[in-house]
């Protein structure tokens, strides 16, 4: 472990003094940093993350696995970001970041919110799925695939169509004591790149950017369904060559390998010895859900065509 003045270890630094307190995936955080993107967590709660600041070494002890910029065992977990900070998350309980010297506070919260937190989430057995989600009265339906798919397009067309967000970019999932599926809501703020708010009429004008050297943006949404909710159906967004939009329900084992593939950060998961509990959770997920490939032009997004295509089909499988 990594030596440092821990929570327990000073009564002094108790999380019941850090100044801030939030809410994000069903989880109560206590920190030394703002988040104003979190929604603002019950003060008498007791922590069940906290944040703070502090010098980290080098490297872990005795490492399980590494890559360029991280190290991993199966309750620690240490990265950098080059000119921005170095994030050790332990046991899913405790997050400590060590900013670079000239780091935006923008950049830091980024990273903590997005990278940390899905590494987070695996700690505690919770399934971070790279998907964006909203309310249905069905319950969550989420939209997953790779990066450049369109997940937050997607969200944000269904957002104008009246739906509440869930998550932007990583859906937080646990199986109840029934073996339901439940999505864990995130917070109210969804990433946008500038083209893609300008084909949405969104003005970037005052919004905030993701990274300082990002043309992507951070939108506050009013339309935010907090809390938990049973997860309905998962959308498998597939760019394809072709013209029009097909839905093809997934099925068997490709089912099992789209939401695996999916996973956020999965190689860091399967990395450092947590594979066996989160291939249980996946299976027991399948279980209960329909995933289906929504497959669209490359070229060009369709989006209206998208969406009625969607809420056809959610309506085809509500019974």
């Amino acid at each position: 472990m990594i030596s440092v003045v821990t929570p327990e270890a000073d009564e002094a630094s108790s999380s019941d003094a850090l100044l801030y307190c939030y809410q994000i995936y069903g989880l109560t955080i206590r920190s030394e940093i703002p988040l104003p993107q979190l929604l603002p967590g019950i003060e008498q709660a007791p922590a069940d993350v906290v944040v703070r600041y502090g010098p980290l070494p080098d490297c872990l002890e005795h490492p399980m696995d590494e890559g360029v910029e991280w190290q991993a065992t199966r309750d620690e977990f240490l990265f950098a970001v080059p000119d921005v900070a170095r994030y050790w998350i332990y046991q899913g309980k405790e997050i400590w970041i060590e900013r670079a010297p000239l780091a935006n506070d923008d950049d830091v919260r980024t990273f903590l919110l997005g990278s940390t937190m899905g590494i987070l989430l695996h700690q505690r057995q919770i399934w971070a799925l790279h998907a964006s989600a909203v309310k249905t009265d069905q319950g969550a339906v989420l939209f997953t695939g790779p990066s450049g798919a369109g997940k937050s397009t997607t969200l944000s067309g269904m957002l104008n169509r009246g739906y509440a967000m869930v998550a932007d970019d990583v859906s937080g999932i646990v199986i109840d004591k029934l073996g339901c599926p439940q999505v864990l809501s995130a917070f109210p703020h969804r990433r946008l790149w500038a083209n893609t708010a300008e084909q949405l009429d969104l003005s970037i004008e005052g919004i905030p950017r993701v990274r300082k050297s990002l043309d992507k943006f951070l939108f506050p949404v009013d339309n935010f369904s907090p809390g938990v909710l049973p997860l309905h159906r998962v959308y498998a967004l597939v760019p394809h060559g072709k013209p029009g939009i097909e839905v093809i329900p997934i099925d068997g084992i490709n089912k099992f390998t789209c939401l695996l593939s999916n996973t956020y950060r999965r190689h860091f998961v399967q990395s450092v010895g947590w594979g066996a509990g989160h291939f249980q959770l996946i299976t027991e997920a399948l279980q209960r859900i329909e995933v289906v490939a929504i497959r669209r032009p490359t070229d060009d997004f369709l989006l209206d065509e998208l969406l009625d295509c969607i809420e056809t089909d959610m309506a085809q499988g509500s019974g």
